[in-house]
């Protein structure tokens, strides 16, 4: 992994925590989106944390898609919200609530650890642009390639994708 310095502190360059919304589209194998995890997959630029680990799994409907939503999450390196991070999260929302913005805990939570590890965001919930000094990842519009989670099975209309559209 490529690591540079700031201010004294080790950064990750170029990495993304990717939320819920957007690994969902890319179970279900929906572009942009699908493209762009694809894209940092590949490159090991994604990251993930507990929360949005719970928050997909809890969404699967079938034991198929929690298997797929299970083997992606494996292979994702996932960052811990510690507790002083937490002291953060909480103090950001409160700063959010005395301005009339109420957002969900989760989310800041998120951006909270995303700013810590200096990455960005790559959410498809707009909200996120309320959260000050948080970097989001845009999503260009490439051709879209497929990261082999596990073998699928085959039929004559093509692969299908673990999570219906």
């Amino acid at each position: 992994m490529n690591w540079r310095w700031k201010n004294g502190k080790r950064m990750t360059r170029d990495g993304a925590i990717v939320d819920t919304s957007v690994l969902i589209d890319f179970l279900k194998g929906k572009d942009p989106s699908a493209a762009a995890v694809a894209e940092l997959v590949t490159s090991k630029r994604i990251y993930t944390t507990g929360i949005i680990m719970a928050e997909l799994l809890q969404g699967a409907r079938t034991a198929r898609e929690e298997a797929y939503a299970t083997e992606l999450l494996d292979a994702l390196p996932a960052l811990e919200v510690t507790s002083a991070l937490w002291m953060k999260t909480g103090r950001l929302a409160c700063s959010l609530r005395r301005k009339g913005i109420t957002l969900p805990l989760s989310d800041i939570a998120i951006s909270i650890l995303a700013m810590e590890h200096n990455l960005s965001v790559f959410s498809l919930d707009s909200h996120f642009h309320r959260i000050p000094g948080l970097t989001l990842y845009k999503a260009q519009k490439r051709r879209a390639f497929h990261v082999a989670l596990a073998p699928r099975p085959s039929s004559r209309r093509g692969p299908k994708a673990p999570f219906p559209s």
